[in-house]
């Protein structure tokens, strides 16, 4: 009981202390880059993140929620266990693959239906780019934490936000280069902690695959898709509004007030 306790308040502090982390540094910076950043940067900036949510939802229509209740039907160990992660983590990155190629060549056509002031080159590809890692980074990190190995996903998502900040500064201040710069520091950040994350999900799954485990984490996982589905609109629909009936500027300036409000 005592062991369990320990691990309990161990994973609760590791966990808390990168959450915190990554607020209390946008929160710090955010005045900084103020300095720098037009509100029309920021405007850019809400829309990248927007797009990166809005193909997250699409690429986990519940996958990883399910992949981690199967776990813990299993011994952690076991050949089931690896199909079960090697089958999700397959999904995860095949998918986005297929989209990115996919926007290669009607990426400008689409977003010119979509957006009002964003381009596809470069910001709009960037993003979808971006898109890619986040998924994979999420089921790791579950897993990991199932798992209990707290300690490796604090020290490395701590590692992550350390990047970020140091690349956005230099990128920002001493490079100048604006909207690009942040863009730029948080897509080198998200890979670096993907890195990390695919090596030790291809170490543990062997890259075990299954079809027809795959076809039944997706049925499992369809009815979170409504949830998932209400909560990221929920989430981005405001952002969309204002680009599309304003413009970037007006769109940053709330980006700005929302960041301070969360």
């Amino acid at each position: 009981m005592t062991k369990i306790i320990r691990e309990f308040f161990l994973g609760g502090i590791s966990l808390s202390l990168v959450n915190i982390s990554s607020k209390v540094v946008n929160l710090i910076i955010l005045p900084v880059i103020t300095f720098y950043l037009l509100p029309e940067d920021f405007g850019i900036i809400a829309i990248y993140t927007l797009i990166i949510g809005i193909l997250g939802m699409i690429y986990n229509p519940g996958i990883i929620s399910v992949t981690i209740r199967l776990y813990y039907d299993n011994e952690d160990s076991s050949i089931e266990n690896k199909i079960l992660v090697g089958s999700s983590f397959g999904f995860l990155i095949i998918i986005p693959i297929i989209l990115l190629l996919f926007s290669v060549f009607y990426g400008d056509l689409i977003f010119l239906q979509l957006f009002n002031d964003f381009d596809f080159w470069p910001y709009g590809f960037l993003a979808i780019l971006a898109a890619m890692t986040v998924q994979p980074v999420r089921l790791w990190s579950n897993l990991w934490i199932a798992k209990k190995k707290v300690n490796r996903v604090a020290i490395i998502s701590l590692l992550k936000i350390f990047i970020s900040v140091i690349l956005t500064l230099v990128l920002i201040i001493i490079l100048e280069l604006d909207a690009m710069g942040r863009i730029l520091a948080l897509l080198t950040s998200n890979f670096v902690i993907f890195i990390f994350a695919s090596y030790d999900i291809i170490n543990y799954s062997k890259l075990n695959f299954s079809f027809n485990k795959l076809i039944k984490i997706l049925i499992l996982g369809f009815p979170l898709v409504f949830s998932v589905f209400s909560y990221v609109l929920m989430e981005s629909m405001d952002k969309y509004m204002l680009e599309i009936f304003t413009d970037l500027g007006q769109l940053g300036i709330y980006d700005i007030a929302y960041t301070l409000s969360s």
